[in-house]
């Protein structure tokens, strides 16, 4: 079975908070600050987002083979621009992205 692995990088302004993780549209857990978790996933094309009330990341659409690791990581926006993000851009508060 393939693995993805999700990394939460330290934030201040949501520390004590957690991101809703999502794959295919479909909540399948949360992540705390500055942890990791893993899920297992079939394997095939997946869309992978994070979200923290009406704060969404980035979608990533990606392609998983049986057996291999995808690691991903996810931020929050820059606390000087947080407020910015939250009313003006709501879709881009989270930062999402492929690492390995």
């Amino acid at each position: 079975m393939a693995k993805i692995i999700l990394r939460r990088k330290k934030a201040f302004v949501e520390r004590f908070r957690n991101y809703k993780v999502f794959l295919d549209g479909e909540k399948i857990g949360s992540i705390a600050n500055n942890t990791e978790i893993s899920f297992e996933v079939e394997e095939g094309k997946h869309i992978l987002s994070t979200k923290i009330d009406w704060n969404t990341s980035n979608a990533i659409i990606f392609e998983i083979a049986e057996d291999q690791i995808l690691t991903f990581s996810v931020k929050g926006a820059n606390p000087l621009y947080a407020l910015y993000y939250t009313f003006a851009k709501p879709h881009k508060y989270l930062k999402l992205k492929l690492i390995g």
